[in-house]
């Protein structure tokens, strides 16, 4: 099935091939990386500086939550959205624009990029920009693969597009869990706190579960002495 969006044609469904290896992060040794390399793992370590990331957004109820906790403690994040979503709920983007964080690109149907050709990839980043950019012309410099499993396909995309690969060091696993429940508060915010650094970039969720954590995580990490904003390199 396919589907037409903005005159541009979706593919709703991934193509598989054997050649294609991902690269699951949470198997993935993350220990330095250059400013100039293609996929970034952690900003620079030399400074007390950490960014705070969500991804699957926008929804009309969880987001609006998130960005509640975000405006009352006075910090900015980078929100990497789903195309497919921000084409439901346009408003909610205009909400996080506003608040002034910073976009990034989820693709468009949060499908495994490693599971798709470099036709499909291409599209999925393409299709998301242009979703944001038709209804603000808010910069998208930023990608990041669902699940973080990405190929050579991606990089590829990504390179031609302008966009710069963002990944995490700092993973709050605030996702559903294999039972279907979410992990509490308490258990998110010391995952994260156990692992954060000088430039750590933390992977959260557009979950129910990251919006009860948030407001202590925040006020932890500024306890430490690390100041809280968007991604800098």
């Amino acid at each position: 099935m396919a589907l037409l969006w903005f005159g541009v044609m979706l593919i709703a469904g991934p193509v598989f091939s054997a050649q294609n290896v991902h690269i699951d992060t949470q198997q993935t040794g993350i220990l330095t990386n250059q400013p100039s390399s293609r996929v970034m793992w952690h900003m620079p370590r030399n400074h007390n500086h950490v960014a705070l990331t969500f991804d699957d957004g926008p929804d009309d109820t969880i987001t609006p939550e998130l960005l509640t906790v975000l405006r009352e403690k006075n910090v900015q994040a980078t929100f990497f959205l789903v195309g497919n979503m921000i084409a439901k709920f346009p408003h909610i983007l205009q909400q996080i624009i506003t608040d002034g964080h910073a976009i990034g690109n989820h693709t468009w149907a949060h499908y495994r990029l490693d599971e798709m050709s470099q036709d499909q990839v291409n599209l999925q980043l393409s299709a998301t920009t242009k979703a944001v950019q038709q209804l603000h012309p808010t910069p998208i410099v930023y990608v990041r693969p669902p699940g973080g499993r990405f190929n050579n396909f991606l990089i590829h995309a990504a390179k031609k597009q302008q966009l710069t690969v963002v990944m995490w060091d700092v993973n709050a696993a605030d996702y559903k869990q294999p039972d279907g429940t979410l992990p509490s508060p308490q258990h998110i915010h010391a995952r994260v706190m156990r692992r954060i650094k000088p430039g750590s970039i933390v992977l959260m969720h557009n979950s129910k579960a990251t919006v009860a954590a948030l407001p202590g995580i925040i006020d932890a990490i500024r306890a430490k002495g690390y100041g809280i904003g968007l991604l800098q390199w």
